[in-house]
């Protein structure tokens, strides 16, 4: 499966139960890595649909001052892994995403 053509802002797409499943599945800090860089409002637009305790730290995540930067790479990284968690969820039907591949199939 190829999911090089669903991205991080997809998750926008999801409905709020859908986008908490998305996200249960994926370990905080790359959860927290994934949003780093995001539009400002659509990272604003996710954590608004998130439990409040889950938005304020991935919030105060991004106010700490941090050690280390994370590097790009990082970042890539834990896109890439919500991501896929979101085509997983969505190619078994347990999440409501159509998935571009998808899509195309139906149109060709």
């Amino acid at each position: 499966m190829s999911e090089n053509l669903v991205v991080i802002d997809d998750l926008d797409q999801l409905d709020t139960p859908d986008l908490r499943a998305v996200l249960a599945l994926v370990d905080f800090g790359q959860v927290a890595a994934a949003f780093v860089g995001l539009d400002a409002n659509l990272r604003r637009r996710l954590l608004n649909r998130l439990p409040q305790a889950t938005a304020r730290a991935i919030d105060s995540y991004f106010s700490q001052p941090s050690a280390e930067p994370l590097s790009a790479e990082f970042v890539l990284a834990a896109r890439e892994t919500v991501v896929e968690v979101l085509c997983r969820l969505a190619r078994h039907g347990q999440i409501a995403f159509d998935h571009p591949e998808d899509i195309l199939d139906m149109v060709a």
